[in-house]
């Protein structure tokens, strides 16, 4: 691709965790369910 000719796809894409909750991460995940998860590990 060149430059400026990015979009946004639907492809599925690989999430890697370790720690603490990682166990969460697993499987298929919509994008706000990992926001959720990151929020909830940080403590927030």
């Amino acid at each position: 691709m060149g430059p400026g000719s990015e979009t946004h796809g639907g492809t599925d894409v690989f999430l890697g965790a370790a720690g603490v909750g990682a166990d969460k991460f697993s499987g298929i995940m919509n994008n706000v369910d990992v926001f959720g998860l990151i929020k909830t590990a940080v403590g927030l």
